[in-house]
């Protein structure tokens, strides 16, 4: 007999054995893994539904704000047919409660007009956009908004011009005739009657005040002129502009006595910047000793009563060639001798052309009492 398939036979019988003496164990092994398994499911699975449950609802929460603040938008800026449209293609997207963010702040805004002027530079919105930035607050006119771009400005808005002719600068009061995403065009001065050419210059330098800010500085350069009657002046945007805060405006000694007409309390609030001789309720006589263009120091006698932080003056400056009323605010005063008090004061509400002919004083008094040659310094804070 062949003793091969006996062996074989007695293999075959041992791992059988084998097998079945180790099946218990590996049948306990997987009921404990199967266990472990179905024990961290039931813990993930709700895990899972409870975040993904909240997310849902945190963005369906998210969705009802948004719809509401469009609505509240809406209403508040009474939004028509066009400007929604004009909105939507400036957000370039379909989705109102895009355009949310671009009226949630001037520089939401400002980005999406600047992506849309860089990816469209033909079209025909933004020829509108400068009506839009206006109407939505986001312009100069808003002491909220930084003056950062000269696109800001307004058609009307009062600018003064600094320009040199031969070894002399001469200044004027301009007014900007319109703006565009891409030019501002402001009016040339007027000599005998006709408009003065300033289309070969290279630049225009230009200062606008802000009431209760300050004063600001910036350089357009000169693209060209309208070849027409108005030889208005076209000039390129820039967004290079310097704040010059009045309080560190040069102030010159001078000497000028004025009536000081002291408004009625009560009227302060609402007509503070508007304020007139009629409406003071006493006048106090005084000297002006220093005068700038963002406000004055004078001394006041011991008559009268005091003047506190906050009251409104208002006085005539006819040697500044100014015929209307000028309003200051008092903003500081300090007890001198004899029972006189030394008042600082900023003015209210001042116009751009009167500030201009309060610049022209200045200089002419100061070259009154500094002849060439000689050295000034500022006065003191």
């Amino acid at each position: 007999m062949n003793p091969i398939p006996l062996l074989a036979q007695e293999v075959m019988m041992n791992l059988d054995k084998f097998k079945f003496e180790q099946q218990p164990g590996r049948l306990e092994g997987m009921a404990t893994l199967f266990s472990i398994l179905l024990v961290v499911l039931l813990i993930i699975i709700p895990v899972v539904y409870f975040f993904a449950r909240h997310k849902a609802r945190l963005e369906e929460a998210t969705a009802a704000r948004e719809d509401t603040r469009y609505r509240l938008l809406l209403t508040e800026w009474n939004l028509n047919e066009k400007e929604l449209a004009q909105l939507q293609v400036l957000s370039g997207s379909d989705n109102q409660n895009d355009i949310v963010p671009i009226l949630d702040s001037r520089a939401s805004f400002e980005e999406a007009v600047q992506a849309f002027r860089e990816q469209n530079p033909g079209h025909a919105l933004l020829r509108q956009t400068p009506q839009l930035r206006q109407r939505f607050e986001f312009g100069f006119n808003n002491i909220r908004n930084p003056f950062v771009d000269t696109r800001m400005l307004a058609p009307g808005q009062k600018l003064r011009c600094r320009v040199r002719a031969g070894k002399r600068e001469v200044e004027f009061v301009t007014t900007i005739l319109a703006v565009t995403e891409e030019q501002l065009i402001v009016r040339p001065p007027v000599a005998k009657g006709r408009p003065v050419s300033l289309g070969h210059l290279p630049h225009l330098v230009f200062r606008v005040s802000r009431e209760n800010d300050a004063e600001y500085q910036f350089s357009c350069m000169v693209r060209g002129e309208m070849q027409n009657e108005t030889r208005a002046v076209v000039l390129d945007h820039t967004n290079k502009i310097h704040r010059l805060l009045f309080r560190n405006a040069e102030r010159i000694p001078v000497s000028v006595e004025t009536k000081f007409y002291v408004i009625r309390q009560d009227l302060i609030p609402n007509t503070a910047a508007h304020a007139k001789v009629q409406e003071a309720q006493n006048a106090i006589n005084g000297v002006i000793k220093d005068l700038s263009i963002g406000g004055a120091m004078a001394v006041v006698g011991a008559e009268g009563e005091k003047l506190g932080d906050g009251q409104v003056v208002v006085c005539k400056l006819p040697q500044t060639q100014i015929k209307e009323d000028l309003v200051l605010m008092v903003v500081g005063q300090t007890s001198l001798d004899n029972g006189r008090w030394q008042i600082h004061m900023k003015f209210q509400g001042l116009k751009e052309l009167n500030r201009l002919k309060i610049n022209r004083f200045l200089i002419t008094a100061k070259e009154a009492s500094h002849p060439p040659g000689a050295t000034s310094q500022p006065v003191a804070q």
